[in-house]
């Protein structure tokens, strides 16, 4: 038994490695597509700043619904501490698409591929082969998270410099690897339990519109005062403007966040274990 382990352990070496090698593409392009948002969107802090009547004129265009779809209602665009929070909705919502496809696309790549039996054939039990594909996500959801972080503080530092200390703002900019993580497990879920399913894309897409409808709707029926609706809605567990003011997270929703998470994995883990994927 002992004499396997080198051989086990270097399988598990060269899966990591070839699902990170997969993983390649979404790493350089969610990166890049997020942290050139984070550039953009702070370069134009100035105007904002600058020009606050005509921009406030421009938003009032807008249906009410749609400005609190975006969070225009909810912060002030003058200052960095309300800006940033602002166009970080708009970066979280691109970011948990690809966690969640990520997530998906890590475990039904083998059955795609049709290479199951070749994974299985190995001697390594299924639940060592799920772990290092969730290592693999984890890792991807890190760089890509704190690519976004670091050009965000960089951009932050040339358009608006000494508006926001580090503190605050790397715990507001945190939020995007603890949403990514949290759809990387439904991913993972999905990707679980419908291993030859296609369209993780548009659930992804649909997912997030029928939450953001859910929210709008319990705004109206509960009153916009009700905390418990953001309880139903993952991108409403950290707020973002509390954060940056408190440089600290809700521990319920940091505790649900977390419950959801280990249920999630467990679940899928169990299923893994179970499924035939021939």
């Amino acid at each position: 038994m002992l004499s396997s382990q080198p051989l086990i352990y270097m399988i598990l070496m060269r899966l990591f490695r070839h699902e990170m090698k997969a993983l390649q593409g979404d790493i350089i392009v969610w990166s890049l597509v997020l942290a050139l948002l984070s550039v953009l969107f702070l370069s134009l802090f100035p105007i904002f700043q600058n020009h606050p009547m005509d921009i406030r004129e421009l938003f009032s265009r807008f249906p009410q619904t749609v400005r609190d779809l975006v969070g225009i209602s909810n912060f002030n665009l003058r200052d960095l501490t309300g800006y940033y929070p602002f166009f970080l909705k708009i970066c979280l919502e691109l970011a948990v698409i690809a966690a969640l496809v990520m997530g998906a696309e890590a475990v039904n790549r083998e059955t795609q591929k049709q290479t199951n039996d070749f994974l299985f054939s190995k001697p390594v039990n299924r639940t060592a082969v799920l772990r290092t594909k969730c290592l693999s996500v984890l890792t991807a959801t890190a760089i890509i998270g704190l690519v976004f972080i670091v050009a965000s503080w960089v951009s932050a530092q040339i358009f608006a410099p000494g508006r926001i200390g580090f503190a605050p703002f790397f715990a507001v900019s945190a939020v995007v690897i603890f949403l990514m993580l949290l759809y990387n497990t439904w991913g993972i879920f999905i990707g679980v339990f419908f291993p030859r399913f296609r369209g993780v894309i548009a659930v992804a897409i649909g997912s997030l519109f029928a939450f953001h409808s859910l929210y709008e709707l319990l705004q109206v029926a509960f009153g916009t005062d009700n905390p418990y609706h953001r309880w139903l809605i993952p991108v409403s567990y950290f707020d973002r403007e509390t954060i940056i003011l408190t440089s600290g997270y809700e521990w319920p929703y940091l505790l649900l966040w977390t419950a959801q998470i280990a249920l999630l994995l467990y679940v899928s883990f169990r299923r893994y274990n179970k499924c035939d994927f021939r």
